[in-house]
């Protein structure tokens, strides 16, 4: 059999040729150092409509062997040796992976030659052979290209120091180097395949194909209908096909330009990763990333989803069989190389799971993707996700969640915004989450206050994201600040807005009523406005007189920060490095200052959390889920797929976020910038960045703010004083009156 692909830059993928393996006996061993997780799914034979017979596929689950730490052990000498791979392809079962070989000499890399790594069935281990490059050799040839694989040896094209032209070379087993040719210009990127001892090269992008002999002497091209990608041979009879695609078909031929032996439909997506095979009783499976199907000569079925599975392959790099029936499927599965084994067995065998259904509000793709590797683990419980936002009318659909949540049902788990919180708390619609967390000193204290209503947790979060004022210490140098004193610095400052686009409502909101402890505003305890007073008067003028009124270039604003045009930049701490680009902003001279406050630092802490319904339908699931969300695998995984958006909520996994982080920026520093023209150097954070970003941390509140009830009212009855339409105390008078009735109504 012979199969040919070329990937470039991908680490070790491809063992996917796991994949075309077609009887291997020993490849059913499992691979070392790997872990395995079984799932199941059902499908119905129609094919055998009488019977109807049912059944599964238990898929095992596992990670394919390093191929960097087989070269680290084999070929590299020492931490002065390094490697860079170059390419990589499959053949007839085994993967081969090129890299070039450097060693750094007084601080530079001085190229020492090329290396080739074979994974072979039953992939247990990687093998190396290093082509050690010696200037007195006669052609001076360097490694540049993985060309196609016969049973002789290794095809490479390799290119020469003297002359840069390439040549087509062969590494034999034994280690012996020998040039077949020197390729023609034209030829200089093809592909080389050999079908019947025929040499090929395909050109033009997978449209031409042209022979060549053994002595390299090149025969006539061929201009193709359709575009080629690689060969297949058919076990069961033995015959060689091409594929490719044509008119946007995937389509099987005898031989280069020949008669179409098969034509699928179009459900395979010519320009997405896809695997195709033959199983050893000579029926064509083809995979991508959502479902496997098999092609009988006439029709195309599917057989397998990936997402009733509860996999989402980011890419497909292959597909193969044994003569068992087993189902080999190469996946690049949450961030790692992953070899699928899936085998059929009868439907009376599929394990039965408990459902825990989860509504939230928006589609979050890194819970989603969370609770998909929870259900490949647990025996038990299988966790499905709905999104209100998915849904035709979402309005409609939190309504119906909350009525079914009066009437005794409902999902076992929410998320915030899905229903009102406060309102379901309030009639015990919910219930207390305690049990679900281990040890709370083991979290971020701040992050579970946001889930906290009346002192007790209600809300379990999962992820979080502090964010807060930054100024320049030329404005002031201090951990927290008061309205008055903010009135103040930015009074003697040259500033001429308070932030980027912030207009006065959002400066009434943010650094006024947002902070409830201010009675002087508003005495939510009591349910007494103070809005046409004093203080809010002054509030009011500030917020005119420093809103973001436009007129410039949004790329300036960094220019504008740095010479303290605008006052203070908005941080959301989503990574360390936003700690960088806090100090980007003020020409390295920022303090996290944080909204003013009357007590404490205005620094407010954002969460995703989940609720638990009280009536829960499968209570046990629901909070054995939580306890796998909030676990170190659970909270890891997470941040896996939501990366520069999030941070964990476990305290040992923001230490490793932040080890982490210094690590990656290490050397060289990374210089980043945005379309606000800030320009920041992603480097390792300082001594007092970290003591920073740990009090950042510890003392966020929870962002959740009553006031916000009553946004719409505060813009309604400001607005016209903004737009100089409403003397302060008109609008003032008018916004008490209206925010006074709201309190009422409350009480």
């Amino acid at each position: 059999m012979l199969v040919y692909n070329r990937r470039v830059g991908l680490t070790v993928i491809f063992s996917l040729i796991c994949i075309l393996m077609m009887g291997c006996g020993d490849s059913s061993q499992p691979i070392q150092e790997t872990e395995t997780r079984e799932q199941q799914t059902s499908w119905e034979d129609e094919n055998n409509a009488d019977l109807k017979d049912m059944f599964s596929y238990s898929i095992t689950e596992s990670v394919i062997p390093s191929s960097e730490d087989a070269l680290t052990q084999d070929i590299l000498r020492g931490d002065n040796w390094v490697a860079r791979e170059k390419e990589s392809l499959f053949w007839d079962g085994s993967f081969y992976r090129l890299s070039d070989l450097f060693e750094m000499v007084e601080e530079k890399n001085i190229f020492v030659g090329a290396c080739i790594q074979v994974l072979a069935p039953p992939y247990e281990q990687w093998e190396s052979q290093a082509i050690f490059y010696h200037e007195d050799d006669s052609n001076n040839l360097r490694a540049d290209a993985l060309a196609g694989v016969t049973e002789d040896g290794i095809l490479l094209r390799m290119l020469s120091w003297s002359d840069e032209k390439p040549r087509l070379t062969r590494l034999a087993q034994d280690g012996g180097l020998e040039v077949l040719m020197e390729i023609p210009g034209d030829f200089a990127d093809a592909l080389w395949y050999q079908d019947g001892g025929q040499l090929w090269a395909l050109s033009g992008g997978g449209r031409t194909l042209t022979a060549f002999n053994d002595a390299g002497q090149q025969g006539t091209g061929q201009n193709l209908t359709g575009r080629v990608i690689g060969l297949l041979e058919n076990p069961q009879s033995g015959e060689t096909v091409w594929y490719g695609f044509e008119q946007g078909e995937l389509v099987l031929w005898d031989k280069p330009g020949g008669q179409v032996q098969v034509r699928v439909t179009d459900q395979i997506n010519q320009y997405e990763d896809f695997g195709i095979g033959y199983s050893a009783s000579g029926e064509l499976f083809l995979a991508d990333t959502d479902r496997v199907w098999a092609y009988d000569g006439q029709t195309i079925s599917e057989i397998f989803s990936f997402s009733d599975n509860d996999y989402s392959p980011e890419e497909i790099y292959g597909l193969g069989f044994r003569e068992d029936g087993t189902t080999l499927i190469l996946v690049m599965q949450d961030g790692e190389e992953r070899l699928l084994t899936a085998k059929k067995v009868s439907g009376t065998d599929m394990a039965e799971k408990q459902e825990v259904l989860i509504v939230i509000n928006n589609a979050n793709p890194g819970l989603e993707k969370l609770a998909a590797r929870y259900n490949r683990e647990s025996g038990e419980y299988r966790v499905k996700i709905v999104s209100a936002t998915e849904e035709a009318e979402p309005e409609e659909y939190r309504a119906r969640v909350q009525m079914e949540m009066v009437a005794g049902g409902g999902p076992d788990l929410l998320g915030d915004w899905t229903v009102n919180i406060s309102e379901c708390v309030t009639q015990g619609y919910l219930a207390p989450l305690d049990e679900a967390v281990e040890d709370r000193s083991l979290f971020l204290e701040s992050a579970f206050a946001t889930g906290e209503t009346n002192g007790e947790l209600y809300g379990i979060p999962y992820n979080c994201y502090p964010y807060f004022l930054a100024v320049s210490s030329g404005l002031m140098d201090a951990d927290s600040w008061t309205l008055d004193q903010m009135y103040q610095a930015v009074g003697n400052s040259p500033a001429e807005m308070m932030e980027a686009d912030i207009d006065g409502v959002n400066i009434i909101m943010s650094y006024g009523l947002h902070d409830e402890g201010n009675k002087a505003f508003i005495d939510w305890e009591k349910g007494e406005s103070h809005l046409t007073e004093r203080p809010f008067l002054e509030l009011m003028a500030f917020a005119k007189e420093y809103a973001d009124r436009g007129g410039y270039p949004r790329s300036e604003v960094g220019e504008r920060l740095g010479d303290g045009q605008i006052a203070g930049a908005v941080i959301v701490l989503t990574t360390p490095g936003m700690l960088n680009r806090a100090q980007g902003c003020f020409n390295g001279e920022a303090v996290c200052i944080g909204y003013p406050r009357e007590t404490g630092a205005g620094v407010y802490m954002e969460t995703s959390r989940l609720y638990l319904n009280r009536n829960a339908g499968n209570r046990e699931g629901a909070i054995d889920f939580l306890r796998y969300l909030l676990s170190e695998e659970g909270q890891r995984q997470y941040m896996e797929y939501c990366s520069w958006m999030y941070l964990p909520v476990r305290r040992s996994l923001l230490q490793e976020s932040l080890e982490r982080y210094q690590q990656d920026v290490k050397v060289p520093p990374v210089q980043s910038h945005d379309d606000k023209g800030i320009y920041y150097e992603l480097s390792e954070l300082d001594e007092e960045q970290i003591e920073t970003f740990w009090r950042i941390l510890d003392n966020a509140v929870p962002a959740v703010f009553k006031a916000d009830d009553i946004w719409s009212i505060v813009d309604e009855e400001l607005q016209p004083y903004f737009n100089d339409a409403r003397s302060a105390e008109d609008a003032a008078a008018a916004l008490h009156s209206r925010v006074q009735v709201y309190l009422d109504e409350q009480k």
